[in-house]
């Protein structure tokens, strides 16, 4: 009888641990849309500089607390190499000498726990790099084409990147065998 307590006490307890588990992801997530919040007040080149500066002061205090939590910020530097396993393409950008392998921008911020990709940094490839400087042969100096800029993300993708393609493909695939995202918002 007291075996069976005890028994009927760890399933218990494993019970809570899991419900816990659950309140926690459930408010990491939305810290992490607060941050992402944060982020996209903060792109608005209208704020006022001391409205800029207390939104700042709030993000950082909300990304010091999902760092308590054990989260950490994946983010990505424009020309550096597209990572699938961190990175999301969302955009590419098709300015002449673009290379689609490289990073352009970040449209939305990652976060994972250890190695664990909780959500992966959203990006747009096709980096333009600087051009290199020309040598003077008439005497005529080239002025440097400046790196077009990427278009606002879109939520229509086109197969003309094959590295898109293949990340959509994957996304497929994962959602036939994880049944979507139906548990995320449940």
């Amino acid at each position: 009888m007291a075996e069976e307590n005890l028994q009927d006490l760890i399933m218990e307890l494993r019970q809570e641990i899991h419900r816990l588990n659950g309140d926690l992801e459930k408010w990491r997530d939305r810290i992490i849309d607060l941050v992402d919040s944060y982020d996209a007040i903060l792109k608005k080149p209208e704020l006022a500089s001391e409205y800029r500066q207390a939104f700042n002061k709030v993000r950082s205090d909300l990304v010091r607390t999902v760092k308590a939590l054990g989260l950490d910020v994946i983010d990505a530097k424009p020309g550096e190499p597209f990572d699938e396993a961190l990175h999301k393409i969302e955009d590419e950008n098709r300015a002449p000498g673009a290379d689609p392998s490289l990073v352009h921008s970040v449209v939305r911020a990652g976060y994972r726990v250890g190695s664990e990709v909780i959500r992966p940094c959203e990006v747009v490839v096709g980096y333009v790099p600087a051009p290199e400087p020309a040598a003077v042969s008439s005497g005529a100096t080239e002025q440097p084409v400046p790196p077009q800029p990427a278009r606002q993300p879109k939520r229509t993708y086109s197969t003309g990147s094959p590295a898109l393609f293949e990340q959509l493909q994957r996304a497929a695939e994962r959602n036939k065998t994880q049944g979507g995202d139906k548990e995320r918002y449940a």
